[in-house]
């Protein structure tokens, strides 16, 4: 949940919890539309797949702080916007490996890493994509 004081935005911090079962779905910071950040972001519950495929990577989400392009992104006045909408914002994040695709070899479930490519959206407590990571310990 997004909350403000004074124009002051709380980060989003998910913690890490141990599971050897993969999740089914996730929690997203969602916005529909541009608009006031506040009114327009929404937590929503989202699908997981069942089995990754290929170079996917189900990363769980340990920090992804929120910046001021990250709202004036949902606010709809930075120089880029999402290409399509729904849309889950964030570009900065560290998470924990938890699954890998089979033709994944450069990293491996329980190493620590940092999305590298912009516009992924963040702001997920999981979260499935094709590797774009750094590994970093």
């Amino acid at each position: 949940m997004l909350l403000s004081q004074k124009n002051c935005i709380t980060p989003f911090l998910f913690l890490r919890s141990y599971s050897t079962a993969l999740p089914k779905e996730t929690l997203a910071a969602v916005f529909h539309r541009n608009g006031n950040v506040e009114q327009v972001v929404k937590l929503e519950k989202m699908p997981l797949p069942t089995q990754l495929s290929g170079k996917q990577v189900l990363v769980k989400m340990l920090a992804a702080p929120i910046n001021p392009a990250d709202v004036n992104i949902i606010e709809g006045t930075y120089g880029t916007s999402p290409s399509s909408f729904p849309a889950v914002g964030g570009n900065e994040g560290v998470g924990v490996v938890e699954a890998v695709g089979s033709s994944v070899s450069q990293i491996s479930p329980q190493q620590r890493v940092i999305p590298a490519k912009p516009g992924l959206g963040l702001h997920f407590i999981f979260f499935c994509s094709l590797y774009f990571f750094v590994t970093f310990f």
